[in-house]
């Protein structure tokens, strides 16, 4: 599990450790069974597509965001389409399609600094995803192997719950402060209103609609 030009150097870093070996010794074996096909159902992963402004600009009109570990979250945005999602999230991420922001988000033509408060809705709600509370259901039947999930196991109670706010990692986004985007509602305030309905937010070069010029945002 080391790098085939490290080999040789026993103190060079390895790229898997020996809990990441054990925690799959299940589909090892299981997969030595295998002699056809491995079948993985519907659900393995979510993704999203929003119409997104342009502005003729290759930096403005461009971004991409893919954050470390799991649920493999990423974001492209690319023009005037915009893609959200997460591989192998095992679904956990699709209830996302029925909340107001996400609902909003496809009827309207999102600008920049909504394609980040969407952003950070989705970056939140996976990081309160627990890998051990979405386990993987394996089995082998007709030499093939079967992978399932088990269906989301949502805890109010669990202390991952207190982690960083979507509000929070847009303000860090945007380089605006806590006050400011409270004022129009969070993240995502600035894609529905109060009453569900999609919040529209012209583009104005170098200019962040919230109430004050932009500093650093990208």
């Amino acid at each position: 599990m080391q790098l085939a030009s490290d080999r040789a150097n026993p103190a060079s870093p390895k790229l898997a450790s020996k809990e990441d070996l054990e925690s799959l010794w299940l589909l090892h074996m299981l997969l030595q069974e295998t002699r056809e096909v491995v079948h993985v159902p519907d659900g393995h992963s979510t993704f999203f597509v929003f119409e997104s402004q342009t502005v003729g600009c290759n930096i403005c009109d461009f971004d991409i965001a893919v954050p470390i570990g799991w649920p493999n979250a990423i974001m492209v945005r690319l023009g005037d389409v915009t893609l959200m999602g997460a591989v192998d999230d095992r679904g956990a991420l699709d209830p996302l399609r029925s909340e107001p922001a996400f609902q909003a988000s496809g009827q309207l033509k999102l600008h920049p600094i909504q394609v980040r408060a969407l952003w950070a809705i989705l970056v939140h709600r996976a990081h309160l995803l627990r890998i051990d509370r979405l386990p993987l259901r394996y089995g082998v039947a007709e030499q093939r192997l079967w992978i399932d999930r088990l269906p989301v196991i949502n805890d109010p109670t669990d202390p991952s719950m207190e982690r960083a706010s979507a509000d929070k990692i847009l303000t860090n986004l945007i380089d605006s402060t806590d006050e400011v985007l409270a004022a129009h509602g969070g993240a995502s305030g600035l894609l529905a209103r109060k009453n569900g309905t999609p919040r529209f937010i012209p583009f104005q070069h170098g200019v962040m609609q919230l109430g004050a010029p932009a500093h650093g945002w990208p």
